[in-house]
């Protein structure tokens, strides 16, 4: 009864609790981790692989790059009388004829000074050295047998895919390889940038963003290393920079822009090298710079200045001295809107909205090292308010932006492996797919018709080897390529004065002045004509209109005039008989003339320079309008291109507005007769019936050397005899002034 009962012990050990596995699910991992954990194993096993995987992506983005600028080609065997003569492709551009001479002078060893088939009587030197395009078409048609036309039309759909080497470098710099990869995609596929490379644009600008930016990026890789290693960065952007400038020979002070300023770049805030080196590396550097100085000209840098400034004042369409800018006339001078410039670049205003975003943001980020793409954002802004032309240079950086765009969104869902891959792949997609769509629905057609090309080559074979053809300007590279004859004015020597009086002769109400300017500009050149301006105190606009009045009247009338001006004897012109023979020398080569339907296109410019008032500064914009596959009947007068005359009222219907005629006029077989006289002032419409065109014109215009020639065929044959005479489309007519024999 009294026994106590055992107490447990106080120091009983703690057990510690071990937590029970989880029971195992029987349907095992999730769907998504399984795609990660797939997705991040394979990125494993190809990482030893990456680089080789990345040049292959760069490869293939390439290869879409030529393929969409090959695309045309099946358009053009649709239409083969257009963009084919003798099965050989006709070139989008005019200047293609250019190099293409110049590589076929090459090709035949004549590659001789001067150029004595362009800017007769003058005859400017040839390049020196030839350009590298023409030597790279020479020496490709010579190493494969293939036609210089063919390889013209296919090399720059090689060359301009090129872009994505230093664009992909500059992307993987500033954003890593997504925005490589993205924005040498969006390069290759945008509008303005495969009109300026594509199939048949056989000229400089499918190479300029590839050496410019490859330039920029090796100099930006030189000021941001710090090893021995930036010493092959500069030189290797150097030789870039020297080979850019043999590529764009024809503008050298552009050349230094874009390639001097990230070097400045570089030089300015970024190298810091020891004293020892920098001492040395700048005394290098002045050494090569005094080289090229004093082996090509000590006066450059200025004469650099100077060309920059002469291309400011053409690009700007600014007026310099007493004639006109050509600048104005030039399609690709004129400032675009900025509904345009989305339109020819990522083709919709998203696509436009989210590249300017990410080139903010890439600007944002890294702002220091975006000062290497200064000489762009220049010329982009120069795109906005002067020319669009520089929309070229707007490519780099829309696609940078639209790749470093794609490499923000991926980096933010970066958790989310691989939909991040999948969402930037589907971005790619909806942004590329809409620019290779308007690519195939859009064909770039050759500058030149077919007929036209066969209209140069039946020149090659009616007139002497030694004839000058007087064409306009835009003729007249293909003149000297095709018809392989000399012209006066094309597009590399088409200054405001020249262009002036290239257009003088068919906007003279004068055959004989028309063919005397001709015949004079010819044998004496600009020296002559600023031998005359001087007897009148460098006043152009005197001299000028001196030279016309003298010309007009012909040798006996314009004795009286040169008397009357009591002009100062001057070397070889000390008397009347003396000027007579300087303003009348007779042809020492055989003269020509062309009309053809590019004056009916170009008929608000060329008698706008033709009509120029050197006191005004300005000249004469007509109403011009031509029409073929003309017919009428008591009623009507009907063409192509919507022409409706009601000849009852003399109206035709123009932007849904009535516009009344004064008059109309038929031409047949050297005659002319009035069909309605509406008795008031207004437009002509003047038709010839044997070749059905004609136009609705100012009476002025109406008048002139061209519409008598081309719409109306009644030349005056002491001056003008028809050689070739097919309108609508091409007259050549041989040409033969007054003279006065010693």
């Amino acid at each position: 009864m009294g026994g106590s009962k055992r107490k447990r012990s106080p120091n009983k050990r703690q057990q510690t609790a071990v937590p029970a596995p989880p029971a195992m699910d029987a349907r095992g991992p999730g769907f998504f981790m399984r795609i990660q954990s797939s997705y991040d194993g394979l990125a494993r096993r190809a990482a030893p692989w990456r680089t080789l995987l990345e040049i292959l992506a760069v490869v293939c983005i390439f290869a879409l790059g030529v393929f969409c600028r090959l695309e045309d080609l099946s358009q053009w065997k649709e239409k083969e009388s257009l963009a084919f003569y003798d099965g050989k492709p006709i070139h989008t551009t005019f200047d293609a004829w250019f190099y293409l001479s110049l590589a076929q002078n090459l090709i035949d060893g004549t590659y001789t000074q001067p150029d004595e088939k362009r800017g007769v009587p003058h005859s400017p030197l040839r390049p020196e050295p030839p350009p590298l395009i023409s030597v790279l078409a020479a020496a490709t048609a010579k190493a494969t047998n293939v036609s210089l036309c063919w390889v013209g039309a296919l090399l720059p759909a090689v060359l301009g895919p090129l872009l994505v080497v230093p664009l992909y470098l500059t992307g993987r710099f500033y954003g890593g390889v997504a925005c490589g990869l993205l924005a040498a995609l969006m390069s290759v596929l945008y509008p303005f940038y495969i009109v300026r490379s594509n199939v048949g644009r056989f000229d400089t600008d499918c190479l300029i963003l590839a050496f410019s930016l490859g330039a920029a990026y090796l100099f930006m890789r030189f000021g941001l290393a710090r090893a021995p290693v930036r010493y092959v960065y500069v030189c290797a952007g150097a030789a870039v920079s020297a080979l850019f400038l043999w590529w764009w020979d024809q503008t050298p002070a552009a050349v230094a822009a874009l390639t001097g300023l990230p070097l400045l770049v570089a030089l300015v805030f970024y190298y810091r090298p020891s004293r020892r080196e920098g001492l040395a590396f700048y005394g290098i550097l002045a050494c090569c710079a005094a080289a090229v100085l004093w082996y090509v000209d000590p006066a450059l840098p200025l004469k650099i200045i100077r060309r920059l400034w002469l291309e400011l004042l053409y690009i700007t369409k600014e007026q310099s001295g007493d004639f006109p800018n050509v600048g104005k006339t030039i399609s690709e001078q004129f400032v675009p809107e900025l509904d345009s410039i989305i339109r020819s670049t990522t083709a919709n205003v998203l696509s436009f909205l989210l590249a300017a975003a990410g080139f903010i943001l890439l600007v944002w980020r890294r702002r220091a090292q975006v000062l290497f793409l200064l000489p762009f954002i220049i010329m982009s802004y120069l795109a906005f308010t002067t020319a669009n032309r520089f929309i070229l240079f707007m490519i780099p950086l829309v696609a940078l932006g639209t790749g470093y765009a794609g490499t923000c969104i991926w980096r933010f869902l970066h958790r989310v492996r691989p939909l991040n891959a999948c969402i930037c792949t589907g971005i790619a997609l909806l942004l590329a797919v809409p620019l290779y769509t308007k690519n195939t629905e859009t064909t770039r057609m050759p500058k030149e018709p077919g007929f036209m090309v066969q209209a140069m080559y039946r020149i090659r074979e009616v007139t002497p080897q030694d004839a000058v053809i007087w064409a306009w300007w835009d003729h007249g590279y293909a003149l000297t390529y095709y018809a392989r004859r000399a012209t006066i004015n094309d597009g590399s020597i088409h200054g405001g004065e020249l262009t002036v009086f290239n257009a003088i002769p068919y906007a003279a109400g004068s055959f004989r002045l028309a063919a005397n300017f001709m015949q004079f500009y010819v044998s004496r050149g600009i020296p002559g004509m600023r031998k005359v301006y001087k007897q009148f105190d460098d006043r152009h606009v005197c001299g000028l209109q001196f030279i016309q009045d003298v010309l007009r009247a012909g040798p006996e009338a314009a004795r009286s005039i040169i008397e009357q001006a009591a002009l100062t004897p001057d070397n070889d012109c000390k008397s009347t008989e003396d000027w007579l023979r300087f303003f009348f020398p007779g042809q020492k080569r055989p003269l020509y003339l062309v009309c053809d339907h590019l004056l009916n296109r170009t008929a608000y410019w060329w008698y706008w320079f033709g009509t120029w008032d050197t006191v005004a500064r300005t000249g004469t914009h007509p109403r011009f309008r031509a029409h073929d596959q003309i017919h009428f009947d008591r009623e009507t007068v009907k063409g192509a291109g919507g022409l409706v005359i009601d000849r009852a009222t003399g109206t035709y219907l123009q932007n849904e507005q009535r516009v009344p005629l004064g008059r109309i006029d038929l031409h047949a077989r050297g005659r002319t007769r009035t069909l309605n006289d509406y008795s008031r002032s207004g437009l002509h419409f003047e038709f010839n019936r044997d070749h059905r065109h004609g136009a609705i014109m100012d009476a002025g215009i109406a008048d002139s050397v061209f519409s008598r020639l081309f719409i109306r065929t009644q030349p005056d044959t002491r001056y003008f005899k028809p050689v070739i005479n097919s309108p609508p489309y091409f007259q050549l007519w041989k040409v033969s002034g007054d003279r006065v024999e010693k």
